[in-house]
C-alpha cells in the first residue's frame, strides 16, 4: 500500500472576445435568456463573496522569456501596457494600464474582484500603489480585497504599518466590504500565536477604529495532521483533533473568523505530481470546520477558505497537481459545504509556481470557463457563453499533461462546461495519432451532459507504448446527433520521454478558443517530412487566420525560440551571434567594473530585464554600477556580436569581485562558458540562441518567418505556436530531429504510477541519456557536458532560486565556492579544498529512477565528508558520503523516509580509484575497482526531482546528520547514466 506524503509549502485590454474562425449556424449575439436551472447539491443558499488574490509583480508586459525560468506566461501579454522608452521605471506593482487589464480580465469571470497581500511593511508600503491604481481606474462593481499575513515584527511595528494600511483601505471606495466594514483576510497567520493577533487587533481597533473585519488563514496544522491520518489507518487519532480543534479554537476567540486552504496544502504521493487527497478533507478537515461553523458560541464569527487550481513549481521540485481541472473543481464545490462567507482563490498571476487562475497560454481561458460557470449558479443566474463564442462547438475544455516520462500515466481530460439549460448530449471519441500519422491507440466513445459539469478522464500507461515518443491528440466530438467535428490541429503535441522531465504543467484548452487559421505551414527549408536534419538547418513558417495576431512563435522543447518581431529589436540570426552575460553571487556587496570586448564589434542591447540601467557602453567596453546586492536573481546584458568576429574575440574581465578572460569561441563550443570568483560571484556567458524578448503584438492577421536553428538537446520538438490578440491559439504538427537509431532495444526499468511498481520495458538504447562530462580546462567555470549544453555543469556559484545553495544553505566561514584545474598524474582534474567547493549539475541529470554514477576520484582525507548528493533547495534522493574511506549512501523517498545505505565498501585515500553507484528499483550497488561490494535491498522513488552537486552539500540540510564536510581531493572522469549498468 502506498503511504501518502503531506507537505506544506510557503512560497513565500479590453478583452474582446472575437468569433471563432469557424462560423456557427446560430447568431451568438441573440442568445435567449433561459430560466436559471436548479441549483446543484454544492451550492449553498447564501452566496460567498469570491475574490483572486494577485501578484502585482507579475504584469502583462515584463520579460518572461529571457532566463528560461518559467514555463508559462499570460496569454493576454501586451509590451503596450508596459511604460514607454522615456517612462520612469515602474514601482513593484506595475504600470497603471497593466492592472486595469487584469481587471477587465477578471471581471469576465464574474468573481467580486481581486485581493492583495499586504504581509508586511515594505509589501504593505508596495500595496499603496495598487490602491492609488484602483481609486483610478476600478469601475463601481470591482472590489479589492486585502490580506495580512503572520509577521514575526514586534506589535508596534506591526500596528503601525497596518493601521495606516487600513487607513487607505478606507478610503478606498473600491475596497471589499462585508457588514458594512472592510474586509481583511491573511495568509498563514498562524505562523503568530493567537495571543498576539489579539493584542494586535485590539491595538488596531483602538487607533482606526471597529471598521474592519479580520479573518485568520490556519494554514500550519493540516500537515502533521494529514501524517497522522495515513499512518493510523484514515482517522486522525483523537488526540491530534482536540489539539487542532483547541488551535481553531484559539484563533476563532482572537479574531474575527478563520479561513483554510484547500485542496493543494497536502497531496497523495501516488504520482509524482501530486494529487489533491479528497478522503482526508471529506473525512476529518471539511467535518471539523462544520463543527465550529454551527456551534452557537461563533454565530457571529466568520468563515472563509482559500482554493488553489494547482501548485506547479518547477524550479523547486515540488508538485501539487491540476489533475486537469478536478482539482480546483473539487476545492471550490467543497469550500461550499462550510457554508463560507468568503473564498480567496490563490492566485491570479504567480508564475514561480504556476497557481495562475488569470487566462496563460498553456491553459488558455479554462478556468474563466469554470469560475464563470460558478459564479452564475452562485448568483442564481442562468449560465451562458462567452461573447463572441461559436456555439456549434460545444463548451468543451481538453486537459492533459504534453510532458511526461516514461511510467507516468497521459490522462487527457474532457470536461463540458454548462452554458445553457438546454440540455444535450454531447458524444466524444479520443485516440492518438505518433509522429508518422498511425493510430497508436483509440479510446472507447463516450458522452457528456451538455447540462452537468462533468469530464471523462481517458488514461494510458505510457510503460505500455514505449516507442511512443511523440503524440499528438485527435477528438471528435457530435453534438446531439448532429455532424462530427474533428480537433487535431491545433492541439499541443505530447511528449514522452524515456527517464527525466521537469516540466508537470497541465496544459488546457477550451475548444472554443483554439483558432482555426485559414492558412498554415511549418516545415524545413528544402524539406517536406517531419524531421529535421540534427545538426540543425533552417525553420519556415506562415500562418493567416480571420484575426489579428499577437504572436507567432517557433519552440523547442516547450521553450520560445523564436518569435516574430525579434529581428525589429534584434540583429538577425543570420549575421550575428546573440550572447546573454549575466552575474550573481552569495556576495551581499554591489558589483561594480567594466567588461571589454577585444578583437570584434559588438552592440550592447537593452537589459533582457527592461527599464534596468546598471550597464553603460564606453568605446569597446561594458561598464556595471550593480549597486545592490547580487545575491538575487541574476542580472545581465545582451551583446551581438558578428558571428565570422567570434573566432578571435574574447571578453575581458574587470570587477571589484571577479576578473579573467572568456574567449567567445568557447562559450560557443561548450554552450557556456565561466568564472567563478569569491563569494560564490561568477559571469556567466552563454550564446542566446532562444528568444531574449517576447517582441510586441504583431497585430495583423497573418505573419511568415524563415530563420536558422541549431538544437540544444538530443532529438529535440519543434513546433509552431500562434497566440491571437482575443487569446485564440494554435499549434502547429512538431517536427523532430532524429538523430541515427542503431534498433538496438535495451531494457530500462521505471516505476510505473498505474500499476504503483517498477516494471521493465524496452526501449531504443539512443533515448536513455548517458550524460558524460569532458574535464577541460579550457571551460574555467564550466564543465561541459558531452552530450548537450542542457547539461552542463557549473563550477561553484548554484544560488539561483530552486537550486543547491540557495538562500542560507552554503557554509558561511568560506568564501571560494569553485574547485581548481589542475593536472595530476598527468591528467587535468578538479581539486576539491573540503570546505566550499562544487560543481553543479542541472535539474533531471541524475534521474528519478534507475541510475549508475560513474566517477575517478583521488580523495586525500579519511574525514566524514560528501562526495554527491542530489538536492536542490529541496532534498531530491541520494546522498553518497565517505568516512574513513568506507562509501555509505542516504536516499530519501517519496513519503520523506531516509534509507541508509550500506554496501560495505571501501576506497583507499591518496590513491585514484573508479567508483560505479548503481540502482534499479530493487537492489543498490557500489562498486569500485572493479569489486562490488554487498548489494542493499531497495525499492524506493525520489521525493523530488531537482539539480545534483559533487562535492558538497547544503550545510542546512535536516537530513545531514554527524556534520560531515565537503570533499577534498581530485576528480578526473565524471559520468550519469539514466539506467543501472
Amino acid at each position: 500500500m502506498v503511504r501518502i506524503l503531506a507537505l506544506l509549502v510557503f512560497p513565500v485590454l479590453a478583452i474582446a472576445f472575437v468569433s471563432s474562425c469557424k462560423t456557427s449556424s446560430q447568431d451568438p449575439g441573440k442568445q435567449v435568456q433561459a430560466p436559471a436551472p436548479t441549483r446543484p447539491s454544492w451550492a449553498p443558499a447564501k452566496r460567498p463573496l469570491v475574490f483572486c488574490r494577485s501578484q502585482t509583480k507579475y504584469n502583462h508586459y515584463m520579460n518572461y522569456v529571457y532566463n528560461r525560468t518559467w514555463i508559462d506566461r499570460p496569454l493576454l501579454f501586451d509590451r503596450a501596457t508596459g511604460p514607454g522608452p522615456t517612462d520612469p521605471k515602474p514601482g513593484y506593482g506595475g504600470t497603471l494600464a497593466s492592472f486595469a487589464q487584469d481587471i477587465r480580465i477578471s471581471q469576465t469571470y464574474g468573481i467580486d474582484g481581486l485581493g492583495m497581500l499586504l504581509g508586511y511593511k515594505r509589501m504593505a508600503e508596495n500595496g499603496f500603489e495598487t490602491i492609488d491604481f484602483v481609486n483610478r481606474a476600478a469601475p463601481q462593481d470591482f472590489a479589492l480585497l486585502y490580506e495580512f499575513s503572520g509577521d514575526r515584527s514586534p506589535v508596534e511595528e506591526m500596528v503601525a504599518y497596518q493601521a495606516e494600511s487600513i487607513r487607505r483601505m478606507l478610503a478606498c471606495k473600491n475596497s471589499a466590504r462585508l457588514d458594512g466594514k472592510i474586509l481583511i483576510c491573511s495568509y498563514v497567520a498562524d505562523s503568530i500565536p493567537a495571543e498576539k493577533w489579539n493584542t494586535v487587533l485590539g491595538r488596531l481597533r483602538e487607533t482606526v477604529g471597529d471598521t474592519f473585519i479580520f479573518i485568520a488563514d490556519i494554514a500550519c496544522p493540516w500537515v502533521e495532521a494529514y501524517d497522522k491520518y495515513c499512518e493510523n489507518g484514515r482517522s486522525v487519532p483523537a488526540a491530534e483533533a482536540r489539539t487542532i480543534e483547541d488551535k481553531l479554537r484559539a484563533y476563532l476567540e482572537a479574531t474575527d473568523g478563520i479561513m483554510f486552504a484547500l485542496p493543494t496544502v497536502v497531496g497523495d504521493s501516488t504520482h509524482y505530481d501530486r494529487r489533491a487527497p479528497k478522503d482526508f478533507y471529506d473525512l476529518f478537515v471539511i467535518p471539523l470546520i462544520c463543527k465550529l461553523r454551527d456551534d452557537p458560541a461563533y454565530s457571529r464569527k466568520y468563515f472563509g477558505a482559500k482554493v488553489a487550481l494547482a501548485y506547479v513549481n518547477h524550479m523547486s521540485g515540488v508538485t501539487k497537481s491540476d489533475d486537469g481541472t478536478k482539482t480546483l473543481r473539487y476545492g471550490f464545490e467543497t469550500a461550499m459545504r462550510i457554508r463560507p462567507d468568503v473564498i480567496n482563490l490563490p492566485e491570479w498571476n504567480e508564475v514561480n509556481e504556476n497557481t495562475c487562475f488569470e487566462p496563460t497560454v498553456a491553459k488558455s481561458f479554462s478556468t474563466q470557463r469554470i469560475l464563470k460557470y460558478y459564479m452564475h449558479v452562485l448568483k442564481d443566474e442562468a449560465p451562458a457563453p462567452n461573447p463572441g463564442d461559436d456555439i456549434a462547438i460545444p463548451n468543451l475544455i481538453v486537459s492533459y499533461r504534453p510532458y511526461l516520462k516514461l511510467g507516468e500515466p497521459l490522462e487527457i481530460e474532457v470536461l463540458n462546461v454548462p452554458d445553457s439549460a438546454a440540455a444535450n448530449s454531447c458524444d466524444v471519441r479520443l485516440w492518438l495519432r505518433d509522429m508518422n500519422g498511425r493510430v497508436v491507440k483509440e479510446f472507447p466513445p463516450t458522452s457528456l451532459s451538455t447540462t452537468d459539469l462533468k469530464d471523462v478522464t481517458l488514461r494510458l500507461p505510457t510503460e505500455d507504448v514505449p516507442d511512443a515518443e511523440l503524440l499528438r491528440p485527435v477528438l471528435e466530438v457530435r453534438l446531439g446527433g448532429g455532424s462530427a467535428l474533428t480537433f487535431e490541429e491545433g492541439l499541443q503535441p505530447i511528449h514522452v520521454r524515456a527517464t527525466w522531465n521537469w516540466n508537470y504543467l497541465w496544459t488546457k484548452q477550451p475548444l472554443r478558443d483554439l483558432c482555426h487559421p485559414g492558412k498554415s505551414l511549418f516545415k524545413a527549408a528544402g524539406g517536406d517530412g517531419l524531421t529535421l536534419p540534427v545538426k540543425g538547418g533552417r525553420l519556415q513558417g506562415v500562418l493567416a487566420c480571420a484575426e489579428n495576431l499577437a504572436a507567432l512563435e517557433v519552440l523547442e522543447e516547450g521553450e520560445e525560440m523564436y518569435g516574430v518581431g525579434r529581428e525589429k529589436e534584434y540583429p538577425s540570426l543570420d549575421t550575428h551571434t546573440l550572447f546573454l552575460v549575466t552575474y550573481q553571487g552569495k556576495s551581499g556587496k554591489p558589483f561594480t567594473g567594466k567588461l571589454s570586448v577585444n578583437d570584434a564589434s559588438f552592440e550592447l542591447l537593452p537589459s533582457p530585464e527592461r527599464g534596468y540601467a546598471f550597464h553603460t557602453r564606453k568605446d569597446n567596453a561594458v561598464f556595471v554600477n550593480f549597486k545592490a546586492s547580487i545575491m538575487g536573481p541574476p542580472a545581465g546584458f545582451f551583446l551581438a556580436i558578428p558571428s565570422k568576429e567570434i573566432s578571435q574575440g574574447a571578453l575581458v574581465l574587470d570587477f571589484n569581485a571577479i576578473k579573467g578572460t572568456i574567449a567567445l569561441r568557447t562559450a560557443c563550443e561548450f554552450g557556456m562558458a565561466a568564472l567563478t570568483g569569491e563569494d560564490g560571484v561568477s559571469v556567466v556567458v552563454r550564446p542566446w540562441t532562444w528568444l531574449p524578448d517576447i517582441p510586441p503584438r504583431i497585430n495583423s492577421p497573418e505573419a511568415s518567418f524563415d530563420i536558422p536553428f541549431t538544437p540544444h538537446v538530443e532529438d529535440a520538438t519543434y513546433h509552431m505556436r500562434a497566440v491571437t490578440t482575443s487569446g485564440k491559439t494554435y499549434r502547429s504538427q512538431p517536427l523532430v530531429c532524429r538523430g541515427t537509431r542503431s534498433g538496438e532495444k535495451t531494457k530500462l526499468s521505471v516505476y510505473s504510477e498505474t500499476r504503483c511498481k517498477p516494471v521493465d520495458v524496452r526501449v531504443d538504447k539512443e533515448r536513455i541519456p548517458d550524460l558524460a562530462w569532458e574535464f577541460n580546462p579550457l571551460g574555467g567555470g564550466v564543465l561541459p557536458s558531452r552530450n548537450a549544453p542542457r547539461w552542463n555543469g557549473q563550477l561553484g556559484s548554484a544560488v539561483l532560486y530552486g537550486e543547491t545553495f540557495h538562500s542560507r544553505s552554503y557554509p558561511p566561514e568560506t568564501r571560494q565556492t569553485a574547485p581548481t584545474w589542475e593536472t595530476e598524474d598527468g591528467a587535468p582534474c578538479l581539486k576539491f579544498d573540503g570546505v566550499g567547493t562544487f560543481v553543479h549539475f542541472p535539474a533531471e541529470a541524475f534521474p528519478r529512477g534507475s541510475f549508475t554514477i560513474h566517477f575517478e576520484f583521488k580523495p586525500l582525507s579519511d574525514g566524514n565528508q560528501v562526495l554527491f548528493t542530489h538536492h536542490g533547495s529541496l532534498i531530491g534522493s541520494l546522498t553518497l558520503r565517505m568516512d574513513k574511506g568506507r562509501l555509505t549512501a542516504t536516499f530519501v523517498d517519496t513519503e520523506v523516509n531516509e534509507h541508509r545505505l550500506d554496501p560495505e565498501v571501501s576506497v583507499p585515500i591518496g590513491e585514484w580509484s573508479v567508483v560505479d553507484v548503481m540502482y534499479n528499483f530493487h537492489t543498490f550497488r557500489i562498486r569500485v575497482n572493479g569489486k562490488e561490494g554487498k548489494p542493499v535491498p531497495l525499492m524506493a522513488r525520489a521525493l523530488y526531482l531537482g539539480p545534483c552537486v559533487f562535492g558538497g552539500y547544503p550545510v542546512y540540510g535536516e537530513f545531514y546528520k554527524g556534520a560531515p564536510t565537503f570533499f577534498r581531493g581530485y576528480l578526473r572522469a565524471f559520468r550519469i547514466s539514466h539506467r543501472a549498468d
